[in-house]
């Protein structure tokens, strides 16, 4: 196998675009760089258009089958392409997920995110998601681009475990027709661990600042509260998720 040198190859000058999201979105690609991550996606039928191999690096036994669009490339140059200061030597490249509304309105549990901002938190939320068995999640306007090297590296493989889709906040109205029931997280709602959760249902998380939108609230129906001591004023963003969609999974 020839070993691609050059920053002037096609192939490389693409892979180092995918680090802009603007250019990320206009190719409709996104890279994942560990093993275990792209293990995780072949467990969940997502196989890798191209797997870029740094040089003298092993490619792992169960990627053996995939040989034919392995691409191995100079250290100097996987440096480039990498995002991560100690990579294991290997990277797959995605396309973009193709998830439409439809593949979401035959769910019974989902989660919208408004607003969420930190890398770190969509990462983690996106995991324990898939943890506790929701069927999908909504990417509210002002979130954090699911794409992002951070959000996928929290996500340990999780993104794509359940299926996830960007949405305006005004598109929640076409599945309250559909039989949702929209409720919103905050601290004035009703208590978490007693609350009488319908059959199919869309919680909102909000920003990590300032909360839900107006746009959220004006669409929501009820709100739920996570009760917790008089010493902390709130709890992060992800994990607030976390325990909510632990009580959503106990349903």
């Amino acid at each position: 196998m020839d070993i691609i040198t050059s920053f002037e190859n096609k192939l490389i000058k693409e892979l180092l675009a995918l680090q802009s999201k603007k250019q990320r979105h206009k190719i409709g690609k996104f890279l994942i760089e560990s093993k275990r991550s792209i293990e995780e996606a072949l467990i969940y039928g997502s196989e890798p258009e191209i797997i870029i191999l740094r040089e003298n690096t092993q490619l792992p036994e169960f990627l053996m089958n995939y040989k034919q669009i392995v691409v191995e490339v100079s250290e100097k140059i996987f440096i480039k392409i990498s995002t991560t200061e100690t990579s294991q030597g290997i990277i797959g490249v995605y396309n973009f997920f193709n998830f439409k509304i439809n593949n979401f309105l035959e769910k019974s549990k989902l989660l919208f995110l408004d607003g969420i901002q930190d890398p770190g938190n969509l990462g983690t939320i996106i995991r324990s998601a898939a943890a506790f068995n929701i069927g999908g999640i909504l990417v509210g306007p002002g979130s954090v681009d699911i794409y992002n090297e951070k959000v996928l590296r929290s996500t340990l493989g999780g993104i794509f475990a359940l299926p996830i889709l960007d949405i305006k906040t005004e598109e929640l109205k076409l599945f309250k027709k559909h039989g949702f029931t929209i409720i919103g997280a905050k601290l004035e709602g009703g208590n978490l661990y007693n609350y009488n959760f319908k059959d199919k249902v869309i919680v909102g998380i909000g920003n990590e600042n300032s909360g839900l939108s107006q746009d959220f609230m004006g669409i929501a129906e009820d709100y739920v509260t996570i009760q917790i001591s008089e010493k902390m004023e709130s709890l992060n963003a992800s994990v607030a998720a976390s325990i909510i969609l632990y009580e959503l999974n106990r349903i």
